[in-house]
This record gives C-alpha cells, structure tokens and sequence, in this order.
C-alpha cells in the first residue's frame, strides 16, 4: 500500500512550511515513530512536520591558527573552547573581521556529533571529519602554499563554515547512520532549505565580506557540492584563491581530490 505521508520542515522565522520529497516508506516511519526525548515532531493527519523547536544552528568558527615563519607552518594556541563538549579549542568566526588572512573551510551542515542530546549546539565537525581535518591540517596547508604565496610572519586563520548551519540529516530524530535512504534524506533536506530560504543569501554575503587574500576549499559533499559551487560563482565581490577537495568525512585522504579552480563570473 503507497505511504500517504509527506514530510515538512517548519523553520524558525520561515513563513512558509517546506515540503521535502521523500517517498521512502522506512525513512517516513522512522521520522514519524521517534521517541526523542523533546518533540521536535508534529503531525497533522498524514503530514509529518519538523518544527522549529529542532532548529538550531551551529557556530563558524576559527579552530586553528598558523604563523608562516621561515618557509614553515608554525601553529599557535587556541586558547578555550566556545562550548564545554567541543573536542577543540577555538573562537567564533566573524567574517567582518579582517585582521589575518583566512582560509575558509566549507562543509554542509551539521549531524548528530555536533550537537548534544537535547539539541544545544556544540560547534562544527566534532566527530570523523573533525579528526580527518585535524591530521592532514599541516597538509592542506602546504598544497595551498603550492598556488599561493604566504607572506613572512603572516598570522592565518582556518575557517569551518556549514552553508547551512542546521542539522539536515534529521539524524537525532530518526538515529539512523547517514547512507543510503538516509543520506538521500539529508540531501533533499539540505537542498530544500538551500532553496527555499535565505541561506543561500547569507552564505554568498558572508564570501562576499572576505578579502582578495583569503582562501575557499569547497569540500562540501560530493552530491551537494556543485550547489555550493554555483553559490560561489554569484559572490561577485570575492576575487581570492577557490580550490575543490573531497569532504573530510570521505574515505580516505580528503585531500586527493585537492585542486584549484577558476570561476570567471568572479574574477572577470
């Protein structure tokens, strides 16, 4: 028998509900019998919406910060953490403030790691990706130096970004690991807020403050990548380096699919 339910978000501040296409049973039964301990659910005859009280975004912030000394990546102390369960000490990121040059790492959104249990947000990249960027740190840093040149005692700062900073896996609601049905669940979600809302907006406003010196490494998600892409193209202010690389969270070395890329809408 086909499975009438319809899946919904309802954001904050969003007139509007969003109509997300799902038409897998298991994943819409799932979402429509989790027992999380807050009630982020609500139905309404066949529809299932996720209602504000889910929605809450996680920080940019800054986690690491080097000194270009004598040809070498000198890295220097984060001194706290923003938040008490974060694996890493660092700072917020506030795109405004251009007191050292920034590399800007851009991922998706947040999952279920970046978050405690009744939804408080912790800060980005908190569980694998976090341990994948923070080995190959030092890494990615000496292939950008390959392109660009590093001034001598230049202070910089690496970036994580979400373009949407809300948790579009839906994973505390339904617990299930992110494949398959599921992670075409999280890609629907994310693209349905992408383009129904004003992040985007936000997302391109936010390049458009960076300096001709700061640095982009697209390294959303393969599936959700050429949306970013297309967004990076429109930020017609940005005239700095833009290089593509796999997401942290891929197998392997995250950094094998490094290169760098040429938009002409922003730099003509």
């Amino acid at each position: 028998m086909e499975n009438l339910m319809t899946l919904f978000l309802q954001l904050p501040n969003e007139p509007n509900l969003i109509e997300i296409q799902c038409t897998d049973d298991s994943v819409l039964n799932s979402l429509s019998s989790s027992t999380t301990p807050v009630n982020f659910i609500t139905k309404n005859n066949q529809d299932i919406i996720i209602n504000h009280y889910f929605w809450t975004a996680i920080p940019n912030v800054i986690r690491y910060k080097f000194k270009y000394s004598n040809s070498k990546f000198c890295s220097l102390t984060m001194s706290k953490k923003i938040h008490p369960n974060s694996n890493y000490n660092e700072e917020f990121l506030y795109f405004n403030n251009h007191n050292h040059r920034k590399i800007v790492i851009v991922l998706e959104s947040p999952h279920v790691d970046e978050y405690t249990s009744d939804m408080q947000p912790i800060s980005p990249a908190q569980a694998d990706t976090g341990t994948k960027i923070n080995s190959n740190i030092e890494s990615l840093l000496k292939n950008i130096n390959s392109h660009v040149q590093f001034k001598q005692n230049e202070v910089i700062e690496i970036a994580l970004v979400n373009p949407i900073p809300l948790q579009t896996s839906l994973g505390t609601i339904h617990g299930e690991n992110l494949a398959d049905q599921y992670l075409n669940l999280r890609n629907n979600v994310w693209k349905g807020i992408w383009r129904n809302t004003d992040y985007r907006k936000k997302f391109i406003d936010q390049i458009n403050t960076l300096y001709s010196r700061d640095i982009i490494i697209n390294a959303c998600t393969d599936k959700l990548k050429n949306e970013v892409t297309k967004s990076l193209s429109e930020a017609k202010d940005f005239e700095g380096s833009i290089f593509n690389t796999y997401h942290p969270g891929a197998r392997g070395n995250w950094l094998n699919g490094f290169k760098k890329i040429r938009l002409p809408s922003i730099h003509t």
